[in-house]
């Protein structure tokens, strides 16, 4: 249903919630209604909360379906399509899938599975196959001697959105201590030459090509228009670099000096939703509400779990360290304004109708309908 309205809701407004409702026509919102009562004909949301869709930028939960257990790959074409309705069904209407270019990990796994994964988004999508509105974020694993062969080959698909500088060798950014990261690798039941084999091998590739590489991408990311992020900023100097290279996100800086630096140069900070309703980083990094709470952070992104999203505002909101639209803003206006997104993101007259309507139960949000440009697909 195209042509509807939504009545006798709370319009979670940019600086407001008011008793209100919302006429779409064509996927579009054509009139926010701030009055109580209820519109004759329309969908009577009984008082539930009526936010805008959700806006994702980062999330590795497509992972989860082309890989359920260790042993058993999926279907690629499937695994999008069963991403796609648990993101639907969280709240999201928009949403960056994040995929690996070049990788340092021990099994491969996201090498052999990127480019089954970008076909099967890619056609899924373009065919309106899909629930949601799926877009591309190249998270670019810049240590990785194959990583500029594959961003050539893929930065013309006509989904990209974003693209990020990763360097996950240990000793810098999110592996600042190597001991952790040692504990880390001898969990999955490495040796203890085996660990430092891997960490000697991977410095190398890092002093190798981690810089040539960064400079070689941010420059043709920034040449083509495209938002451009880095990626686990621990330091001054990090920022520093990123301000150099053109970058206008600071994905999940690991310390607040990195956050309140970048923010001080007018990159936007995003952080993840888990750290929110965790209470804190499962790696030790600096709290996402704690940046939250002294007005550092702009964006909240799901990470690897897609509900997370949705319930991170509540938590923030009934935490009192920011107001219900302020921390709404969090994930769906500044997400979609960081990365160009200009169409959505708030309910306002001539955007479209992306909305999510949920009543808290609990102190936990529950989803009852979900809209992705004005057809109801959950």
């Amino acid at each position: 249903m195209n042509d509807l309205v939504l009545t006798n809701m709370d319009l979670v407004l940019q600086d407001s919630v008011v008793r209100g409702s919302l006429r779409i026509k064509g996927g579009v919102i054509t009139d926010v209604m701030e009055r109580s009562g209820a519109v004759t004909g329309g969908v009577d949301g009984e008082g539930d909360l009526l936010l805008p869709g959700l806006i994702e930028i980062h999330t590795d939960a497509l992972e989860w379906h082309l890989r359920p257990r260790p042993q058993s790959p999926w279907p690629a074409a499937a695994a999008v399509a069963g991403h796609d309705a648990m993101l639907a069904a969280s709240g999201i209407t928009t949403v960056l899938d994040s995929l690996c270019l070049g990788d340092l990990g021990g099994d491969g796994f996201r090498a052999d599975t990127l480019v089954s994964a970008l076909a099967a988004i890619t056609s899924a999508q373009m065919n309106g196959h899909l629930r949601i509105d799926h877009q591309l974020h190249f998270r670019c694993e810049v240590a990785d001697p194959r990583t500029p062969g594959l961003f050539d080959e893929l930065v013309d698909n006509p989904l990209l959105r974003l693209v990020s500088l990763m360097d996950h060798t240990p000793g810098g950014r999110q592996y600042t201590d190597i001991d952790g990261y040692r504990r880390t690798i001898s969990a999955d039941g490495h040796t203890e030459g085996e660990v430092s084999e891997r960490i000697a091998r991977l410095q190398d590739r890092q002093a190798e090509y981690a810089m040539p590489n960064w400079a070689r991408i941010a420059k043709l990311t920034v040449e083509r228009g495209l938002p451009l992020a880095s990626h686990d900023d621990a330091t001054a100097a990090d920022i520093a670099l990123a301000v150099k290279s053109g970058v206008n996100i600071a994905e999940f800086p690991t310390t607040e000096l990195a956050a309140v630096a970048a923010k001080a140069v007018g990159l936007s900070t995003a952080a993840g939703a888990p750290n929110i309703i965790r209470g804190g980083s499962h790696s030790g990094n600096v709290s996402a509400t704690h940046l939250a709470g002294t007005g550092v952070l702009d964006i909240i992104t799901s990470d690897y779990v897609p509900y997370s999203l949705l319930h991170a505002p509540f938590v923030l909101a009934a935490a009192g360290v920011v107001a219900l639209p302020a921390a709404v803003a969090l994930v769906t206006t500044r997400p979609a304004c960081a990365v160009g997104l200009v169409d959505r993101g708030r309910l306002a007259v001539g955007l479209r109708a992306d909305l999510v309507q949920v009543r808290v139960v609990d102190g936990v949000p529950m989803v009852r309908a979900v809209y992705s440009n004005g057809a109801r697909v959950g």
